[in-house]
């Protein structure tokens, strides 16, 4: 994450989230503020204090002069993977995104978006998140997180994996980069 956050100078600091599964709206979160720069660290004396609890990376970014951002977060319903890379590679054009990484995660994939957008910006993505799936045919983007995040006011990503639902996947993975 860090990797993909490092290009804008001006980022101070992103959210990570402890939640308990399921998140339904954001309201059971604790978010903590990171430095951008120790984000993998901050995770990582987050992770051995977790008890059937997950770690999030949030949407929110903070910057001097600029406030808040959000960096555009998708969770992919499907698992067919040719589907999720076409919907990211449309999304990653689109966007003019000079970076985005792709995650399996176990049950579905998830991207990351290397630009950084208004708040009015976010809601007209995650908008733009429904009209990915097909009509009449298997959606290819998570309605219902879209419905969740769009309640917290931002969006959220699993990093680990010690819940008994997330377990036996492990911590979601990189599979490709844009």
């Amino acid at each position: 994450m860090e990797e993909l956050l490092s290009g804008w100078d001006h980022l101070d600091e992103a959210e990570l989230s402890v939640y308990n599964e399921p998140p339904v709206s954001g309201h059971n979160n604790r978010a903590h503020r990171v430095p951008v720069a120790s984000l993998r660290a901050s995770f990582e004396a987050l992770l051995p204090t977790l008890e059937e609890q997950e770690i999030a990376f949030n949407s929110v970014v903070y910057s001097v002069g600029r406030g808040v951002q959000h960096v555009p977060l998708v969770d992919f319903q499907s698992t067919r993977r040719r589907d999720v890379e076409r919907g990211s590679e449309a999304l990653v054009a689109e966007y003019s995104a000079a970076r985005a990484a792709l995650f399996a995660s176990g049950e579905s994939f998830h991207l990351y978006l290397g630009v950084l957008l208004s708040r009015d910006e976010w809601l007209s993505f995650m908008g733009r998140l429904l009209l990915l799936n097909p009509p009449d045919s298997k959606p290819v983007t998570d309605a219902r997180w879209v419905g969740r995040r769009l309640i917290g006011g931002y969006g959220a990503l699993r990093l680990s994996a010690k819940t008994r639902r997330f377990a036996h996947f492990g911590a979601p993975r990189l599979v490709r980069e844009w």
